[in-house]
């Protein structure tokens, strides 16, 4: 996740995306 150093500014929207991503696929709570 190489963005999180170019866009400090996304560093709290990225994680969430990728935790909704997560959640959408079922992520490995499946």
């Amino acid at each position: 996740m190489s963005g999180w150093a170019t866009r400090p500014k996304e560093r709290i929207g990225t994680p969430i995306s990728v935790s909704l991503s997560i959640f959408e696929t079922g992520g490995p709570l499946t």
